[in-house]
């Protein structure tokens, strides 16, 4: 077993909290023979919390662990067998013999199932505060900066003509490229939050759009059925389409007011996002492969056997609509 769990184990430690563990279990198995009593389901969680090590968690994988819980169950399965013999008059003994070595494999099997899990949370809390610290130093440090800078321009833009110099078209032409900048950061920003649905669909386009910074734009979301029906997995991916026209429409559309309405229903989901920006030519841009998400869009939906489609032409705004089959669902040819 020692030599398994070179391939097994990633570190010397793991390994030689391996090997105290086999030990253990096979002093459960001894314990049995000696008694004839298979140890209780308590005795072996007991025994398994008194000789945990929180760092095995992150040097074993779980099919790692559930190789060698397998290899060495097969491993003493086949020795008891061999000790104790097969007549009958052994059955009860050997039967009492392998209860505890599943119970005691068993027992630290779900124990390390429970601390990598645990680890695994810690680590995402970890990751997850650095990313909103550097989002709120971005802020402060950078966006403000910006902010302010475009501000002054556009304060001494205002003393400007109808007819502006030379000299004054590039002062405005550095004032679009510091509004284009900000909103670049505002992306990155929401990016860094990383807001998610947590099941709760309306929950994260608000956090989504409120991390923008952008007041002025007038939301309105319409969330209408039960999001319950839908597999978190089906719901994420429908977020992050949402966002992805969202994020179009904030940075790219110039609007002032975003439209999101969704439907849930038993057997499909039905979706759209509405703004009153200046538009675009769709056909164009897909032909170009500007921008906009559309691509990318239109495979996550397609992937989930949905339909997506976006229709906008210049000046009348833009309107994504999505539609999501669920399982079960009877889908038209």
């Amino acid at each position: 077993m020692q030599q398994n769990g070179n391939a097994v184990l990633h570190h010397p430690s793991g390994r030689r909290f391996s090997d105290l563990q086999v030990a253990l279990v096979l002093d459960d198995c001894a314990q049995t023979l000696r008694t004839g009593r298979a140890i209780t389901v308590d005795e072996a969680d007991g025994a398994a919390r008194r000789t945990v090590d929180q760092r095995v968690g992150l040097l074993v994988d779980q099919p790692a662990m559930a190789q060698a819980s397998a290899l060495l169950f097969e491993t003493v399965a086949i020795v008891l067998r061999d000790v104790i013999g097969t007549d009958s008059d052994s059955a009860a003994l050997r039967g009492e013999a392998l209860l505890t070595l599943y119970r005691s494999v068993h027992a630290r099997w779900q124990l390390h199932t429970r601390q990598h899990a645990s680890l695994l949370a810690t680590v995402q809390k970890v990751a997850e505060a650095k990313r909103h610290t550097l989002a709120r130093d971005v802020h402060d440090r950078v966006g403000n900066n910006i902010s302010l800078a475009m501000r002054q321009l556009e304060l001494y833009a205002l003393s400007f003509g109808e007819e502006p110099t030379q000299e004054q078209r590039t002062v405005l032409n550095a004032r679009d490229t510091l509004i284009g900048t900000l909103l670049q950061l505002r992306e990155l920003i929401t990016w860094l939050h990383d807001p998610r649905t947590d099941g709760n669909l309306r929950a994260g386009i608000e956090t989504f759009v409120e991390a923008m910074q952008m007041p002025e734009v007038r939301l309105a979301i319409d969330v209408d059925g039960d999001e319950s029906l839908v597999d978190p997995e089906i719901l994420e991916e429908l977020f992050l389409v949402l966002r992805e026209c969202l994020l179009n429409a904030l940075v790219h559309a110039q609007a002032g007011a975003l439209t999101v309405r969704v439907n849930f229903e038993e057997d499909e989901v039905t979706a759209s996002v509405e703004d009153d920006g200046v538009g675009f030519d769709v056909h164009e841009a897909s032909v170009a492969r500007r921008g906009h998400g559309l691509i990318s869009m239109t495979e996550r939906v397609t992937q989930l056997g949905g339909r997506f489609q976006l229709t906008s032409r210049p000046g009348s705004g833009t309107r994504a609509s999505l539609w999501i089959p669920l399982p079960g669902a009877v889908r038209d040819a």
